[in-house]
């Protein structure tokens, strides 16, 4: 592997080195951390040595990144690992679950402090393009905040996904990771039409249908999302 003439975009460079700042554990950050030193002319067997790793593997993040751009080079990292879902429990009571890698969160959701169209609201925000979207989440006394701050312009939107806890059961944390906008919504759209097609009966609450009520917020979202993607025909 030839060890100069490779050289990120200035605005390549500034997001990755965003990047490593904010999400700085893990192989993926190794990779991106010698890309870097790549394009500082650093010597490939003084990558290995300061961040441990095998070069060949680097040389496959340099030809990825050289052949499709950096959109391309972070679809794995930022897309494919995570998971949203919805976990009815007993009456009246469910989970939002969001299963990462090292890491699965689940906010209870209660009839009692109904949540569902402020979720709802909260997936039609993001869909307009808002710069930062907040949701406090009433667990029956305690409280889980998602919150959603845009990070970065790329090819395709980059937030910043955040939830918050206040503490209980366990220890107050506070998760983060850097999501695509529109695969963060297609997952969640997704998982609430599953929610829907599964309890088309159920009574979450008296005063409307769960089933209905998703579909309808879902229709117009996704009305809204089509309305921005430009007409290339």
């Amino acid at each position: 592997m030839e060890e100069t003439g490779f050289k990120l975009t200035d605005a390549d460079k500034r997001y990755l080195e965003y990047y490593c700042k904010e999400c700085p554990g893990g192989y993926f950050s190794k990779m991106i951390k010698a890309l870097l030193l790549l394009d500082q002319d650093c010597p490939t067997d003084e990558i290995e040595k300061i961040l441990s790793i095998r070069i060949e593997s680097v040389k496959r993040y340099r030809e990825i990144y050289l052949k499709y751009g950096l959109d391309k080079l972070l679809e794995g990292d930022l897309q494919n690992r995570y998971n949203i879902y919805f976990k009815m429990k007993t009456h009246g009571c469910m989970n939002l679950c969001f299963e990462f890698v090292n890491l699965n969160i689940e906010i209870h959701l209660s009839a009692v402090f109904d949540p569902i169209p402020d979720l709802l609201k909260f997936i039609s925000k993001i869909s307009d393009n808002e710069e930062s979207i907040i949701l406090n989440i009433d667990e029956e006394g305690h409280y889980k905040t998602i919150i959603l701050t845009k990070a970065y312009v790329l090819l395709k939107e980059l937030y910043e996904l955040k939830i918050v806890s206040d503490g209980f059961p366990f220890n107050e944390y506070e998760f983060k990771k850097i999501i695509y906008k529109d695969v963060f919504l297609k997952k969640i759209i997704d998982a609430f039409t599953k929610l829907a097609d599964e309890n088309k009966e159920t009574n979450w609450v008296s005063y409307y249908n769960l089933s209905e009520l998703i579909h309808n917020n879902i229709k117009n979202i996704k009305e809204n999302i089509s309305k921005e993607k430009p007409n290339c025909t």
